[in-house]
């Protein structure tokens, strides 16, 4: 956030705003066998070069959307059964934002 100014010897000042490219983390530890497999359905596009679009909160208002809304490519670790013949699965993905 702000921004860096340069002066030059006459007086000019030249304005250079900066940017933060934010990164979210996301675990999730209750994906049944359906979603499991629509996760690595999404890795491999992301592997391929997709971007996608993440709503924390999908029916929330248009403004907390804008806000909170992330678009860029997504990474994550191994879908994993971690509780044993439950269809229960876990994995941590990581999403940073494409600018």
């Amino acid at each position: 956030l702000g921004s860096d100014s340069v002066t030059t010897l006459s007086g000019g000042v030249f304005t250079e705003n900066r940017w933060i490219q934010r990164t979210l983390k996301i675990a999730h530890q209750s994906l049944g066998d359906a979603d499991a497999d629509q996760i690595e359905h999404i890795l491999r596009a992301s592997a391929a070069g997709q971007n996608t679009l993440f709503l924390p909160v999908p029916d929330a208002p248009a403004a907390v959307l804008a806000q909170k809304a992330l678009f860029g490519r997504l990474t994550g670790d191994d879908v994993s059964n971690p509780f044993g013949v439950a269809d229960r699965h876990s994995t941590t993905l990581t999403l940073l934002e494409s600018l």
